[in-house]
């Protein structure tokens, strides 16, 4: 079924709280999780809904990567580490989100640190 509204986030908006009214899930939704973009997160807004963020999803991971590894780079400056760099899915390689998740895991301290100060 094709919706012929424009998206804007008043409409998505109006068709989210028309969802709920037809399934009858008023005063039963605790929170919507999405993604963060704001064509998403502002119907949810809008809609009056708690709005949670997907985190362990590659494309969030992503936005996060660039920084927490200049941040990374200055914690692993010291010459006494051993610089290890995070890891970046790569949509052509079947594994790399998974080497991303464990490089993440390995050197978790250091990305929640780096997470912290940014």
């Amino acid at each position: 079924m094709k919706w012929s509204e424009r998206h804007t986030a008043e409409n998505l908006a109006t068709e989210l709280q028309r969802c709920i009214d037809e399934w009858g899930l008023q005063g039963r939704i605790q929170a919507v999780v999405t993604d963060s973009a704001a064509n998403v997160t502002a119907p949810v807004r809008l809609a009056g809904l708690t709005h949670l963020f997907i985190l362990l999803r590659t494309y969030t991971l992503n936005l996060i990567v660039p920084n927490g590894n200049r941040a990374i780079k200055l914690y692993y400056m010291r010459p006494e580490f051993n610089p290890v760099k995070l890891k970046n899915d790569v949509v052509t390689r079947w594994n790399s989100a998974y080497d991303m998740f464990r490089r993440i895991y390995e050197i978790r301290e250091q990305v929640e640190a780096a997470i912290a100060v940014l």
